[in-house]
């Protein structure tokens, strides 16, 4: 193990402060996820109308969510219309919703967008020009253009997408549940398959949250990547959910504390933690010393500089030992939306989902979200009630 010296930690925290300010500017906005470089819907039929939820000041869901009535979007080239028949809600939603952490206002700006939902699924109702890879009436799912305006949302009966965007939906899944794969489960293999690299060779590999919506698609992926042995940390009552997903072991965080090895437990070769509720030393010790952690929490970790501590923390842990630590920078990738499409094909990955909601109680779904105890996805379908 290296052997690090007062100087040399110094000097490590002033290049940790600058990388974390330097990752923020860059980086910062797909953290939530939050921009993209992509342009808004620009056309809009001349009479059609249809109803989406948009929001024109940061707040609760409940308070500031207003359903609307707007124009359809049309689409241009490379992009297509999508009816949508179902989305689902993401902590990103409730981030932006609210503007917390307050570093998001920097970034989005002091007056919302006024648009938000990034999941969809639905029914291909118009193509734009030189789009051959889908044609009307298939049924596809994908994430709608982030940070868009009208149009570009998947909490409405319409939306504007890039074709790109989008992969054709399996026939042994529901829109429902295609709904709910998008950023959940492109974020699970972003995560494991990009980030931590598991593959066969890994022994034991550790999920930190593995029942909530990304935890449910981290433990199977996990396995469908070949780890040998998958532990999942959830509480009591969710056991048998991660059982049931493929997970070989599972810790009850209310009984016991998975950052201390019982007698005869081997070290982990990676950990994917949607929590962050440990202290990066404790994890440092259950780690082989090639071991990989990636942190894929996106709690507000406090509404100002509760982010920046933990990035520099991650850096320094990387940069003070011969383990690697990193971040799910969660990036839209067309290549991780099909490979995890041909996952879901196979039966190797299947959705999980909790709740599901009408179209119109759509900031219900978003307070129960945020009440942080889902098991799996919560969805809502545009037509039909739910829960």
């Amino acid at each position: 193990r290296k052997s690090v010296t007062t100087e040399d930690m110094a000097t490590r925290c002033m290049v940790g402060v600058a990388s974390c300010i330097a990752l923020i500017s860059v980086f910062g906005g797909y953290i939530f996820p939050l921009s993209s470089p992509s342009k808004a819907a620009e056309k809009f039929h001349p009479s059609e109308r249809m109803r989406a939820w948009m929001y024109s000041e940061y707040g609760e869901p409940k308070d500031v969510l207003q359903l609307r009535t707007v124009p359809r979007p049309l689409a241009g080239p490379k992009e297509v219309i999508v009816k949508v028949k179902a989305t689902s809600v993401n902590a990103g939603d409730v981030h932006l919703i609210t503007g917390k952490p307050y570093i998001i206002r920097l970034m989005a700006g002091l007056s919302p967008s006024g648009v938000v939902g990034y999941d969809l699924a639905g029914v291909v109702f118009e193509i734009g020009e030189n789009v051959t890879e889908l044609a009307v009436g298939d049924g596809v799912y994908g994430q709608a253009r982030e940070f868009g305006g009208i149009g570009d949302s998947g909490f409405a009966e319409f939306a504007v997408v890039p074709v790109e965007n989008l992969v054709r939906k399996p026939d042994s899944i529901s829109f429902e549940e295609a709904a709910s794969v998008p950023v959940a489960g492109a974020t699970a293999f972003e995560a494991l398959h990009n980030d931590l690299n598991v593959t066969a060779l890994d022994k034991r590999v550790l999920i930190n949250g593995a029942s909530g919506g990304v935890g449910t698609y981290s433990v199977q992926i996990a396995k469908a990547l070949g780890a040998q042995h998958v532990t999942a940390v959830c509480s009591g009552p969710k056991a048998d959910i991660s059982r049931n997903l493929g997970a070989d072991a599972v810790i009850d965080y209310n009984k016991r504390d998975f950052t201390v090895l019982e007698q005869g437990e081997d070290l982990y070769d990676a950990i994917a933690d949607l929590v962050t509720n440990h202290p990066l030393s404790h994890i440092k010790r259950i780690l082989t010393d090639k071991g990989r952690f990636v942190s894929m929490s996106k709690k507000p970790m406090g509404n100002w500089f509760g982010i920046f501590a933990h990035m520099f923390n991650i850096l320094y842990a990387h940069t003070t030992g011969p383990q690697s630590f990193g971040m799910c920078m969660s990036l839209p990738k067309r290549e991780n939306l099909l490979a995890l499409n041909e996952l879901v094909e196979k039966g190797k990955v299947r959705p999980v989902i909790d709740r599901k909601y009408s179209f119109l109680e759509i900031p219900d779904a978003l307070e129960y979200l945020q009440e942080g105890h889902a098991s799996g996805k919560v969805v809502v379908s545009m037509t039909g009630k739910g829960k």
